[in-house]
């Protein structure tokens, strides 16, 4: 069965001129890997990416000038 655990400390520092953002995160525990979530102005917050569990950070690239991203 899958339970989802929560992340802690979820950061995001933003890079306009590279476009692109990078989160950072901390999770005491094992975890085969981690959903990424992501919505774009506003939309329906959609499955963005998965990442190895032993990852601590994401770097989200080629990101478009204008556009609010939440994660």
């Amino acid at each position: 069965k899958f339970i989802p655990l929560k992340v802690e400390n979820l950061q995001a520092l933003v890079s306009r001129p590279n476009k692109m953002v990078k989160l950072t995160w901390d999770f005491k525990g094992n975890a085969k890997s981690f959903k990424i979530f992501r919505s774009k102005n506003g939309k329906v917050m959609e499955t963005y990416e998965f990442v190895s569990g032993s990852m601590r950070e994401f770097y989200d690239k080629y990101l478009t000038p204008n556009t609010q991203y939440t994660y």
